[in-house]
């Protein structure tokens, strides 16, 4: 399973969130992050490609 999970590549987010992709070095799907919040009773988008660092 993790061999097959490893082959996405430039997975597109349906609602709206970083393109994801893994690899046998990158389990960690995204190199960037989005920062939401609820306005209204809505998910609303705050920030966007907010950079992701590994703790590695």
């Amino acid at each position: 399973m993790l061999a097959e999970l490893e082959k996405i590549r430039n997975y597109e987010d349906p609602f709206g969130g970083p393109t994801l992709s893994f690899g046998p070095e990158k389990h960690q799907g995204s190199d960037s992050l989005y920062l939401s919040q609820i306005i209204d009773g809505q998910w609303t988008v705050v920030e966007k490609n907010l950079p992701f660092r590994s703790a590695r």
